[in-house]
């Protein structure tokens, strides 16, 4: 499922039941990176495993389900970008 945290960012959790397909943005970043990324983000995303819809598997940044309280749950746009377009008006 996937939520705005005060529009400012998304944060992504993992559900055993009631899940849908995000679509996500894949980055090389270096592990002496990964420290930069996370830094730049609020208290309550962290790093997990992320499933891909090709059966991978890889490191992303998830929301841990009390930051998610009280926002916006988007998962119903099926992505970040999509909810950001659609809150301007516009089409992806």
């Amino acid at each position: 499922r996937l939520w705005s945290i005060g529009d400012r960012h998304p944060a992504m959790i993992r559900v055993k039941e009631g899940g849908a397909a995000i679509a996500v943005e894949v980055w090389d970043v270096p592990a002496a990176g990964l420290a930069q990324v996370l830094l730049q983000e609020p208290p309550g995303l962290c790093v997990g495993k992320v499933s891909l819809s090709d059966g991978q598997e890889t490191l992303g940044v998830l929301g841990e389900p009390a930051l998610c309280e009280g926002q916006v749950e988007i998962t119903r746009w099926g992505g970040w970008r999509a909810y950001v377009a659609a809150r301007a008006g516009r089409s992806t």
